[in-house]
């Protein structure tokens, strides 16, 4: 299998700067097809932040570290 770290990277930065372009991606990928863990944890909590309408680097910052 192809992976592309820096392509997970690219899709989790475009949907924290802009979450309504990225609405497709939302029910597309799942958090298991990240290569990275991390990227599939951080984008587990993109998706329930855009699904809430509330997707920015703050809100799942916050969320991930225990502040939220």
């Amino acid at each position: 299998m192809i992976h592309s770290i820096e392509a997970e990277i690219a899709l989790i930065g475009s949907a924290l700067a802009s979450p309504d372009d990225c609405t497709d991606a939302l029910d597309r990928v799942r958090p298991e097809h990240f290569f990275d863990g991390v990227h599939g944890l951080v984008w587990s909590e993109v998706q329930k932040q855009m699904r809430a309408g509330r997707a920015d680097v703050l809100t799942v910052s916050a969320a991930l570290s225990g502040d939220a």
